[in-house]
């Protein structure tokens, strides 16, 4: 009778099953046995008072991402661009120049633009962001060409970092309106 019944068993497909399920619970109980008895000395919460010792110059550890990334790199000297617009009914920016786009703290930046309209140009304006700062918006000449479609100039010093932070807004003024946009340098 015994040995009909170990026959029954070993074709049994349950009983396979059922014995693949015992095995993987007996595994992952002893993963969960193994990493409560292993990290408790490791975790900064007491899991067992026979294995833990108590809290001895605790402090907060912050995670990696709480601190910003390293700033990526940027070009050096003089860089053009080109901006793209939308909205026709307003003054256009067209191709213009940083020189240098990347200024020491303290040194003179020059900012070259061209601004088309089908109304006369009545003011370019810039506003550099930086990482501490927003600058007072400088104003720009008209340096060739009309007003209607002309090449606009300002310059600046810069007086504070821009790892992190380095925007331009451009603002041009016609009959027709006003438009802004935004450059981001970094």
């Amino acid at each position: 009778m015994l040995s009909r019944l170990k026959s029954k068993m070993k074709n049994c497909r349950a009983c396979k099953i059922l014995f693949a399920v015992f095995l993987v619970m007996t595994g992952i109980g002893f993963c969960v046995l193994f990493f409560y008895f292993f990290s408790a000395k490791y975790s900064p919460f007491p899991l067992s008072p026979l294995f833990s010792k108590p809290f001895q110059n605790t402090s907060i550890i912050t995670s990696p991402s709480s601190f910003p990334a390293p700033p990526r790199a940027i070009p050096h000297g003089k860089i053009g661009f080109t901006v793209s617009q939308s909205d026709k009914t307003k003054p256009q920016f067209g191709k213009g120049f940083i020189d240098p786009y990347d200024p020491a703290k303290g040194q003179s930046q020059i900012v070259t633009i061209g601004v088309k309209d089908e109304q006369p140009i009545t003011q370019v304006t810039a506003v550099l962001k930086t990482d501490n700062a927003v600058s007072q918006p400088v104003s720009f000449k008209l340096i060739n060409g009309p007003d209607i479609d002309g090449i606009w100039q300002g310059s600046w010093l810069l007086d504070d970092t821009y790892l992190y932070t380095y925007n331009l807004v451009l603002t041009a003024v016609s009959a027709r309106g006003k438009s802004s946009v935004e450059i981001t340098l970094r």
